[in-house]
C-alpha cells in the first residue's frame, strides 16, 4: 500500500501528538509501530494512530503496514523535543542611542516574546523568531518557544543595554595663552 504519514512535529519533554497514517488504495490494512526499522519492539499499540511521547532529543517511530494480500510497506515519522536556544546581535547586548539590536530564536516551532520595560518598537513583531529592535532604556526581552502542539518550552532572556553617549571634555594646556 501507499502511506501517508503525519506527525513530524516539535514538542515539549512530557508532552505528547499524535502520528496518523493513511493508507491510499487499500483497505483493511493492520498495522505495527516501533522504534526500530525491520523489527516491532512490542509494547506500541497497533493501530492507524499512535500517541507520540518523544523519549529522546530526537525519537523516530516506524509504521509497518500489512494489506490483506500480504504486501508490506514501511514509513517514519520524527518528534523533536523543544530546546530552544535564543542568539542577539550584538552578542553583548551593548548599543549606543539610535541603534538596533536583532535577537533570534531557534530549535522550537514558534515563539512568543516580551520586554520588561514596554518596548513599542517590539510591537508587531512578538511571534516571529525574529525580531529586531531599537529600545530607548536598558530593556530585558524574553522569548519563550512552543511545540507544535501548543506546550511552552522555559522562557530564555537577553538583556539590550542602551550605553551613554559620549560627553566631551575640552582642555586647553597652559589656560592662558599670551601672543603679540
Amino acid at each position: 500500500p501507499d502511506l501517508e504519514v503525519r506527525g513530524d512535529t516539535i514538542v515539549c519533554e512530557g508532552s505528547k501528538t499524535n502520528a496518523v497514517v493513511r493508507t491510499l488504495g487499500v483497505d483493511d490494512c493492520t498495522y505495527e509501530w516501533s522504534r526500530t526499522y525491520g523489527s516491532v519492539t512490542g509494547g506500541i499499540p497497533a493501530g492507524d494512530t499512535l500517541r507520540v511521547v518523544p523519549y529522546a532529543d530526537t525519537s523516530v517511530y516506524f509504521v509497518r503496514v500489512t494489506s490483506p494480500q500480504g504486501c508490506v510497506a514501511w514509513d517514519s515519522i520524527h518528534a523533536y523535543l523543544v530546546k530552544p536556544q535564543l542568539t542577539m546581535m550584538p552578542e553583548d547586548g551593548r548599543i549606543c542611542p539610535g541603534q538596533t539590536a536583532t535577537l533570534q530564536g531557534h530549535m522550537a516551532d514558534h515563539y512568543t516574546w516580551s520586554a520588561s520595560p514596554a518596548d513599542p518598537t517590539l510591537a508587531g513583531q512578538d511571534s516571529a523568531d525574529v525580531i529586531i529592535v531599537a529600545p530607548t532604556r536598558n530593556t530585558v526581552y524574553t522569548m519563550i518557544g512552543h511545540g507544535s502542539n501548543d506546550c511552552d518550552a522555559l522562557p530564555l532572556t537577553k538583556t539590550v543595554t542602551i550605553l551613554p553617549p559620549p560627553i566631551p571634555r575640552v582642555s586647553v594646556d597652559p589656560e592662558f595663552v599670551d601672543t603679540d
